[in-house]
């Protein structure tokens, strides 16, 4: 009897929480994502999620301010969660002005991950929103590339 109550609660409880199994926690992400950096030095993450825009809306965007050195070469990483459709990009703004980002603006290629090589020491602002305003969920990684 002892063994039957055992093998249904544990029947029970897998099936209970396979569902929540599936979808990676939010350190899961970064842990993976962090694998993708190639041998750069971690710095920073980031960690986004936005429900799909009604139309329109004005995308919601995830902001922060960072501060980089000059002859310094970072590596922005992103990883999207696969549960959901939506696909982020950053872009980096310094002094008001797009000076990077990992959307092809020609193609619409994105890429997972891109390098910035830092020619003056300031406050650069990141932006990440979801592609078309798509629901979605995602990890972006800051790391120190090398001196130049």
């Amino acid at each position: 009897m002892k063994k039957f109550i055992l093998l249904t609660s544990i029947f029970f409880t897998t099936a209970f929480f396979s569902q929540s199994l599936k979808a990676q926690t939010e350190a899961q992400r970064i842990e993976y994502c962090t694998r993708m950096i190639d041998g750069a030095t971690f710095q920073s993450s980031y960690s986004i999620q936005f429900p799909a825009q009604n139309p329109g809306e004005r995308p919601q965007e995830f902001k922060q301010a960072i501060g980089m050195q000059r002859a310094n070469s970072y590596r922005f990483t992103t990883c999207n969660d696969d549960a959901l459709p939506g696909e982020a990009y950053i872009r980096i703004f310094h002094n008001g002005r797009e000076i990077a980002t990992n959307l092809h603006p020609q193609t619409g290629v994105l890429l997972q991950s891109f390098d910035f090589d830092c020619s003056t020491t300031g406050t650069y602002v990141v932006f990440i929103r979801f592609r078309d305003g798509m629901a979605g969920s995602a990890v972006s990684i800051l790391s120190h590339v090398k001196t130049l």
